[in-house]
């Protein structure tokens, strides 16, 4: 309800993909939480966070030392040979 207050009924659309949050992102969002005590809630609007279960997975991370350090894909697992 609050997201269709604040924003309309755009809001309540599904989005067509995953939105990208740059670690500095999540890391100054995370941070303003922890050190401001600034709600959640407006944690999320602030910083443009989709929803409170994404910054609660960021918090949980920070808390385990592996938001910064969380890298897309796979790592190598084979050298390519230069023949």
């Amino acid at each position: 309800m609050e997201r269709y207050e604040r924003h309309g009924g755009v809001a309540l659309t599904k989005a067509t993909q995953w939105k990208r949050y740059s670690s500095e992102r999540k890391q100054e969002a995370v941070e303003a939480y922890l050190n401001n005590g600034i709600p959640q809630r407006d944690i999320i609007h602030i910083y443009g966070i989709s929803n409170r279960p994404v910054l609660q997975r960021w918090i949980m991370q920070y808390h385990q030392g592996a938001l910064s350090k969380k890298r897309r894909g796979s790592p190598m697992t084979h050298e390519r040979s230069t023949i």
